[in-house]
């Protein structure tokens, strides 16, 4: 039986460094948001562990954001794209359904 970090989700605290904005991605058991002190919307892209893109869409820090219902268990890349930031800031998620 799975732990409940490994059901839960990591979560993932990531800074850019060009300004002093922090940006964390909060996971939950199929959904995640994005915490930040900017009010900005965020690109947000969603990969597979095999380089697939599962989900693109626009977000504001704090709204939740939900994996397909058709997503399978494992690993998730959450690549978050600033304005002002061509890099993302990049966060996991490890779904684990019951």
């Amino acid at each position: 039986m799975p732990s409940a970090y490994e059901e839960s989700i990591n979560t993932q605290l990531l800074n850019k460094k060009e300004s002093n904005t922090k940006v964390a991605v909060i996971a939950e058991t199929n959904s995640f948001f994005i915490q930040s002190s900017s009010n900005e919307v965020f690109k947000i892209n969603i990969y597979s562990a095999d380089g697939k893109l599962v989900k693109q869409i626009n977000a504001k820090a704090n709204e939740l954001i939900e994996l397909p219902a058709q997503a399978r268990n494992g690993l998730y890349l959450i690549h978050v794209y600033q304005a002002n930031n061509k890099q993302p800031i990049v966060g996991k998620i490890i779904l684990s359904k019951n």
